[in-house]
């Protein structure tokens, strides 16, 4: 069941959503809020360098148009002690985006003990499943 809702805008939007549609070939309003909000990236800091989208990383905080993670800077930089000149070198990420990384996860600390929780328990559950692989091609 679908529903309509009408939105009031005005004349100079009207017309830049219009021209938006034509110029991608959307034939509705809808399709081409669809498709935006598939391709978006859900920017979760204010420098708008940590984003984060159902599709890469499993919707993990990662760095803006990189598949680099904020758990992987976590691990090269407080973990391995990289430092970011190291890490943009190693990884070709720009110093800007690896510097967000960082200050996300000193500000949200919770939140990266809670990933890295998760990130174990998959790789456990990974390394059992292949146990249990290798035990079937014995038999």
């Amino acid at each position: 069941m679908s529903t309509t809702k009408t939105i009031k805008i005005d004349e100079e939007t009207h017309q830049q959503i219009k021209e938006f549609m034509d110029k991608r070939g959307y034939s509705t309003f809808g399709e081409a809020v669809k498709e935006a909000l598939e391709g978006a990236e859900g920017v979760i800091d204010e420098t708008g360098w940590i984003v984060s989208t159902r599709d890469t990383l499993s919707g993990q905080p990662r760095i803006k148009g990189t598949r680099i993670g904020v758990l992987n800077v976590f691990q090269w930089h407080f973990e391995e002690e990289l430092s970011v000149e190291e890490i943009c070198e190693n990884y070709h990420v720009e110093k800007d985006g690896v510097e967000a990384a960082v200050k996300y996860i000193e500000e949200n600390e919770d939140e990266i003990d809670l990933l890295k929780k998760e990130q174990e328990l998959a790789e456990k559950a990974s390394q059992e499943r292949a146990r249990e692989k290798l035990q079937e091609l014995d038999l």
